[in-house]
């Protein structure tokens, strides 16, 4: 899966991603996939559900890294300019 960010966005990268993740929409997301009947003869639906599942779960993970090393970015440049002073 794709998932697209828009670099020109008033909102940061990290906010369009948390936008995602909150958006997301997994019985959606297996409606859209099983339209394709290749699809539906390679996945189940309890396997099309894990699979999300699990996406989303991974998605959440990275937001929580992602946001962990933003907070710590800030902190140094916190510290750098008080050095600065």
């Amino acid at each position: 899966m794709l998932i697209y960010l828009n670099k020109d966005s008033d909102k940061t990268l990290l906010e369009q991603f948390k936008d995602y993740i909150e958006y997301f929409d997994i019985d959606e997301e297996i409606e859209l996939y099983r339209e394709s009947k290749q699809y539906r003869s390679i996945f189940t639906i309890r396997q099309s559900l894990n699979d999300f599942e699990k996406w989303l779960d991974w998605c959440e993970e990275i937001c929580k890294e992602w946001d962990l090393l933003s907070k710590n970015k800030s902190k140094q440049e916190d510290k750098e300019e008080d050095i600065e002073l």
